[in-house]
């Protein structure tokens, strides 16, 4: 397998299972050994860093229950501080929670 059959497995496998920010997604194919060109190129073509984002948003909501659900909606700071430390900026973070469902009329 060579480095870019190799990216763009890894891209997928992070995208479907355990996303992670472009930066992050960045220095873990490098510390592999892949070519940083080669890198930067799958990243661009596989890996969406508002879906990704989107989706680490959607399973922390799915995995709070009811009374941590609405203290969590409250401030939505829980989304934040996850999402930063799964390395997404600040403005991605901003752009998916205005795009998430409003939860707190079903509590």
């Amino acid at each position: 397998m060579n480095d870019r059959d190799f990216s763009d497995w890894y891209c997928m496998q992070r995208e479907s299972y355990n996303p992670r920010s472009q930066r992050v997604l960045y220095l873990e194919l490098v510390t592999k050994g892949v070519d940083p060109a080669v890198v930067k190129s799958s990243i661009q073509d596989y890996h969406s860093e508002e879906d990704c984002c989107r989706t680490l948003a959607l399973r922390k909501v799915g995995a709070l229950s009811h009374e941590k659900l609405v203290s969590y909606l409250l401030g939505k700071v829980g989304v934040v501080l996850f999402s930063q430390r799964q390395g997404f900026r600040y403005d991605t973070i901003k752009t998916v929670l205005k795009s998430l469902p409003d939860f707190s009329t079903d509590c």
